[in-house]
């Protein structure tokens, strides 16, 4: 509901305007997005030079388990056996999917390998909503549409010329 002044009420920060606004989720969503996006140019300018796929996901994985192992004292909690099973197989479900990855980033053309890697989204709101229950809002909708479509023009706009070359 709308109050005096127009801010909704509920939140102590709902209807703010300004920096005070952004929370640190709000930061860590920005640093997410901007590493993984250098992440991506990375790959695709690595990919050129280096022509051994396993190289260039063997060297993540090991600098991610180094870093995390290194907090890992901190945090550590003894596990079940089926437990470790999963973990195992997580790990190999993720060397499988970076190594599929970098290959996409290598063979494929960016205008073809960037709306695939953007669909990672979509499928977050999809299992979000059907494997978890959870309704979603506006600004996922609304940023599933536009990767969607973003990819379809995309693929759409290097057809075209390919379809009108076809003709003459």
């Amino acid at each position: 509901m709308a109050g005096a002044g127009g801010r909704r009420r509920g939140h102590p920060r709902a209807g703010a305007r300004g920096p005070g606004w952004l929370g640190a989720g709000h930061l860590w969503a920005l640093l997410a997005a901007v590493s993984g996006t250098a992440s991506m140019v990375a790959s695709r300018a690595i990919a050129r030079r280096e022509r051994k796929p396993l190289a260039q996901v063997f060297w993540p994985n090991l600098a991610l388990a180094l870093v995390m192992g290194a907090a890992l004292p901190l945090v550590w909690q003894p596990m079940p056996l089926a437990d470790w099973l999963w973990v195992a197989g997580y790990a190999l479900f993720l060397f499988g999917a970076r190594y599929v990855s970098v290959e996409a980033l290598r063979l494929l053309p960016a205008y073809v390998a960037t709306p695939l890697m953007n669909l990672q989204f979509v499928w977050m709101v999809g299992i979000g909503f059907f494997g978890f229950g959870e309704l979603p809002g506006v600004g996922p909708m609304f940023g599933a549409a536009l990767v969607i479509g973003s990819g379809l023009w995309l693929v759409a706009d290097e057809a075209l010329p390919a379809r009108r070359r076809l003709r003459a």
